[in-house]
């Protein structure tokens, strides 16, 4: 967008083009390119995002192991997260909260991370805003579960039990009123749960149902498969996500009845929840690389501790 602005701006100066009036129908023409063109390229990706939805079938097997008493939440002190986990940097922004690139989910988990998180549209396309940062390593919410799940069906004993956490905020682009993207949370929740069971075994899923957050948590165990996959709603204040039979609520405020809390200050002291099985997720960093912060993460309690730096703590 710089250089093409460069390139008007150096025109009107060649051919002695001033007035100003001109300049800025010239600006305003290329911003206008530049929305059309980012919202063609989402309109591109919302097509085959539907397509690949159709087609996806996977009757490889699901590793299995002899019965497990484990429960999903003593497999591990703690687990690795990135924050954000699809996002590549985009080029030319400059922008110090997007100047982060994560690699595909399955070199993630690879690495020994454990718990991704997701900025899923109404569309149920990946990435963090449009137009300004909207590069994704797997554009299709779809893709995303299947890579998950490639990952999971690759893996040869001996197994480490591990339960895969994946955290999705429901997220909302300004001009989605206005280009007819305004769908329901409500729906949106619906057609993710929908991909999801088609996706994924129902023998993998830990559910919100399944699971009685208040009073001590008593969390299902592995039984016969090393890996379970549990998903959350990361998004305050939406009545609908109580809703959801298979989403667990993040919650950010009073902890009275949850079982996945988000503390992202990780010198708070939420010992008290961790006792009664909360699974508290914090952040080792905000922004910038913060070594004494990870630290105290790795102190605090949190089984979730989420990065943007996974290359410097996942060995």
């Amino acid at each position: 967008m710089i250089i093409f602005l460069k390139a008007i701006y150096l025109y009107l100066i060649k051919n002695k083009i001033w007035s100003s009036f001109v300049f800025l129908l010239f600006c305003l023409g290329g911003i206008l390119l530049f929305l059309f063109i980012s919202e063609l390229t989402l309109y591109y990706h919302e097509v085959e995002c539907k397509a690949l939805s159709l087609i996806i079938t996977d009757n490889r097997p699901i590793p299995i192991q002899p019965f497990s008493s484990v429960r999903v939440n003593n497999t591990h002190p703690f687990y690795w997260g990135t924050h954000n986990s699809y996002h590549i940097q985009t080029k030319g922004d400059v922008v110090a909260s997007h100047m982060y690139t994560h690699p595909f989910l399955k070199t993630q988990l690879d690495m020994g991370i454990r718990s991704l998180e997701l900025d899923v549209h109404p569309n149920l396309l990946v990435y963090h805003v449009a137009f300004i940062d909207q590069q994704s390593n797997c554009v299709c919410f779809a893709s995303c579960l299947v890579e998950i799940m490639d990952w999971i069906r690759e893996q040869k004993p001996p197994y480490q039990l591990a339960l895969i956490t994946v955290m999705i905020e429901m997220k909302r682009d300004p001009f989605d009123t206005y280009l007819g993207k305004n769908t329901s949370y409500a729906l949106q929740i619906e057609r993710m749960e929908n991909l999801i069971q088609s996706i994924i075994p129902d023998s993998l899923l830990v559910k919100a149902q399944e699971v009685d957050c208040s009073d001590t948590i008593q969390w299902p165990m592995h039984r016969y498969y090393p890996f379970k996959i549990a998903f959350l709603l990361d998004n305050e204040n939406i009545k609908e996500t109580s809703y959801s039979s298979l989403f667990f609520t993040l919650e950010h405020g009073d902890c009275v009845s949850c079982c996945f809390a988000k503390r992202d200050d990780p010198y708070r002291d939420f010992s008290s929840l961790v006792q009664r099985g909360v699974l508290v997720r914090t952040r080792a960093d905000n922004v910038v690389l913060n070594k004494t912060r990870a630290e105290q993460a790795k102190k605090s309690g949190a089984q979730l501790i989420s990065t943007d730096f996974e290359w410097i703590y996942v060995i």
